[in-house]
């Protein structure tokens, strides 16, 4: 395999992201980052003919219930993906395929449901995460086929993505067209095929998300296995003077990464949209990435962010309904936000 080093694994891999680091540094830094954050979507909003005070109001005073859970489930799929990314970046892979490897999970979870629709949840539902888990992790694995062939993980990855995608569609209109009538809306699902809810918050899978992302960071900082991904991420030449197979792990991060991202993606399409749709990834796994480039190992981090753009993204949907603003904007913002911290990051990093 050849041999590619993430560009910041090397310097910081061992060490978390510590928020109070953020109190320290250059304030002039700081300041013009905080003011690019708000500054692009300002533009776009008065661009539009808005108030951006206005804007700000609806996003904080539009959030319903219902509206909030909604919030709490695009960060619990956001949370998914991030454990995903954060396995396979800490071996010093850059595993941009997240984002087929959930689109490949609903594909799993549609095959469970069209096969015993009729089964009642408590086995419809592990069956769907498993197939699931298992169709994330076999995509994934051609990733590792193609970095063992000396193929960069970038390129197969992003190739895989659009492979996955057109595999949704194919699937859609060919295969299961009778189930979905060859209508790009998509095949719905049953209510004994989503988990359980109490109100407008799942707890089921904001259990499912807390479990992967403290287990991940959990194996990776206090396991023998998580040492071995890291020292490869280190070094995979040093790692091997240790007895440690950089192929080896490659291949298991990769795999349980795809799982995972897989499983975000039953979630994706048996619970948030409640059916199997193209375009229902919504850049999960690329915003993950950027999440993580962030965060790196700091749970609360990762979960502070998530729920951020996941209280966005629903509070855009009032936006279009109230103001008629195009939600679109929600992203440009999630944007705006992520280059903002990642330049406070980056500076901080080279303190």
């Amino acid at each position: 395999m050849s041999e590619t080093a993430h560009p910041s694994t090397r310097a910081s891999a061992l060490s978390s992201l510590s928020w109070r680091s953020l109190q320290q540094g250059d304030w002039p830094i700081r300041i013009l980052s905080a003011v690019a954050a708000l500054a692009l979507p300002t533009l776009l909003i008065l661009l539009a003919g808005q108030d951006p005070g206005a804007v700000l109001r609806e996003f904080v005073t539009g959030i319903t219930p219902s509206r909030f859970g909604d919030a709490t489930m695009f960060a619990s799929v956001l949370i998914l993906c991030t454990a995903s990314a954060m396995l396979t970046f800490n071996a010093s892979l850059w595993n941009i395929g997240i984002e087929g490897q959930l689109a490949m999970g609903t594909i799993g979870a549609t095959a469970v449901l069209l096969t015993m629709r009729d089964a009642p949840t408590a086995v419809l539902l592990p069956l769907m995460m498993v197939a699931g888990a298992v169709a994330g992790a076999a995509w994934s694995f051609l990733v590792a086929l193609f970095k063992l062939r000396g193929v960069h993980e970038i390129f197969s990855g992003f190739a895989l993505n659009q492979v996955a995608g057109a595999l949704v569609k194919f699937m859609l209109l060919n295969v299961w067209y009778e189930a979905s009538q060859r209508r790009m809306s998509g095949i719905p699902f049953p209510a004994n095929a989503a988990f359980p809810a109490l109100g407008p918050i799942n707890l089921w899978v904001i259990g499912i998300a807390l479990v992967v992302l403290f287990g991940v960071v959990f194996a990776l900082a206090r396991t023998s296995i998580g040492l071995r991904i890291r020292a490869v991420g280190l070094s995979r030449v040093a790692a091997s003077y240790y007895g440690i197979s950089a192929t080896r792990v490659f291949f298991l991060t990769l795999l349980a990464s795809g799982a995972i991202a897989g499983l975000a993606g039953v979630i994706t399409a048996s619970t948030y949209f409640h059916r199997f749709a193209p375009d229902i990834t919504l850049n999960f796994g690329f915003t993950a990435i950027l999440i993580f480039l962030i965060a790196r190992m700091n749970a609360l981090g990762v979960i502070l962010l998530t729920v951020l753009f996941g209280l966005i993204n629903a509070g855009a949907v009032g936006l279009q309904i109230r103001l008629r603003i195009d939600p679109t904007l929600a992203g440009v913002i999630q944007s705006s936000i992520i280059l903002a911290l990642y330049v406070l990051r980056r500076r901080e990093g080279q303190r």
